[in-house]
């Protein structure tokens, strides 16, 4: 009897060892199969966001569509939102900028703490357009003024941030943020050095 018992505890225990066994199985199948669908989905995204950038090949700018807009002469990216942080001292300024990342600002493009940074003035007067005023900011076929969502949001017609410390009274692009790429200007170690002395910072102002 006691062998019979023993030996039912024994199938019992092996059973449920079977189950444990499975259901293991199971929660990982599952987080494969999410992290496939996740993987699928940024290939998808990358895949859509390479074909408007094939298709705006000659535009000026190129809606990312994660938040995110592409100025095709520079390289740089710059946010969407052109209005996001509001009016800020410069210190804030270039803190909100440090902070900025991934799910703010209407910012889906995977990116960090870090990875953002405020336009050096070089950066800043390469947006220009002299054909136009309040803002002088093309559309994003630079075939004709800024409208709002074309391919930027938020614009505004009062003064923006730079991150180098020389900025005098001249007339500026308005627009927001930059972010690293490939192809971006590197900033110099004068600007770096010149970003530290915030003492020295002027405001910008337009004309």
């Amino acid at each position: 009897m006691k062998l019979q018992q023993d030996k039912l505890a024994q199938e019992r225990a092996e059973l449920e060892r079977e189950r444990a066994k499975l259901e293991r199985q199971r929660v990982e199948q599952e987080r494969l199969a999410q992290q496939r669908a996740v993987e699928s989905e940024r290939q998808r995204l990358e895949q859509e966001k390479r074909a408007r950038q094939r298709a705006n090949k000659s535009y000026r700018y190129t809606d990312n569509g994660d938040g995110t807009v592409t100025d095709n002469r520079s390289g740089l990216i710059w946010m969407k939102n052109a209005n996001c942080f509001g009016e800020q001292n410069w210190k804030t300024a270039m803190r909100s900028a440090a902070n900025l990342a991934h799910g703010q600002c209407g910012l889906r493009d995977g990116s960090r703490r870090g990875m953002w940074r405020l336009p050096t003035k070089k950066e800043l007067v390469a947006m220009i357009d002299h054909k136009y005023r309040r803002p002088a900011l093309s559309n994003a076929a630079g075939s004709g003024h800024w409208k709002e969502g074309d391919a930027f949001s938020g614009v505004q017609t009062v003064n923006y941030w730079s991150s180098t410390t020389d900025t005098h009274s001249t007339s500026y692009p308005k627009l927001n943020l930059s972010k690293h790429s490939n192809k971006s200007p590197q900033v110099s170690d004068k600007e770096r050095d010149a970003i530290k002395v915030s003492e020295a910072l002027k405001k910008m102002t337009q004309k």
